[in-house]
């Protein structure tokens, strides 16, 4: 198993990368692309599960067994080939621990808005944050149009900065325009 771990601020399209990372490398997974997004009231493991019996019904799963041994069936049972599990919205490594795959074929990417505790090497963890100005810039231009941007050029940049450079805050900023013509 390899894990990665993307953070960041909330808002800054972890989730976002990870889903045009999974379009872009579809053909990469033969044995498919798991998205799970464990919360409070349902585990990793329960969540698993209901996602192995509902796309994998030849894979018996005895409910009699404790969800641990559930979910090493899940994982002996997979389609061959290599997997990418996206585990999204981690809060805290060690209940989903358990419940991850050993098997190297398994590509596990964790996405949180802090390190959650995961001790990964460094390596392994990718801290993302906003795109540089001129990128923003550039985003937001292609976003709104050359035109509405070069109008207020030194308000679109106040606009970048106010939202962190986040390619999320400059798709909701375009979303949000006024009338055309009008930057904000």
């Amino acid at each position: 198993m390899v894990i990665t771990n993307g953070t960041g601020l909330e808002g800054l399209g972890k989730t976002e990368l990870a889903i045009q990372h999974a379009h872009k490398h579809l053909a990469d997974y033969p044995g498919g692309i798991c998205w799970l997004s464990p919360s409070q009231s349902e585990s990793l493991g329960i969540q698993l599960v209901q996602f192995v019996q509902t796309w994998f019904s030849e894979v018996q799963i005895p409910t009699s067994l404790p969800v641990a041994n559930q979910v090493l069936r899940c994982w002996q049972g997979w389609s061959a080939g290599q997997v990418l599990l996206v585990v999204d919205d981690v809060i805290d490594y060690e209940p989903i621990k358990p419940y991850l795959p050993s098997d190297t074929r398994f590509k596990v990417l964790l996405i949180s808005q802090a390190g959650a505790g995961l001790p990964l090497p460094r390596s392994q963890h990718l801290p993302l944050s906003g795109l540089p100005p001129d990128a923003a810039l550039e985003l937001l231009t292609a976003l709104l149009g050359d035109e509405q941007v070069n109008q207020e050029a030194s308000f679109a940049e106040q606009l970048c900065a106010f939202v962190g450079y986040s390619p999320l805050g400059l798709h909701t900023i375009a979303r949000c325009r006024k009338p055309e013509g009008v930057l904000c």
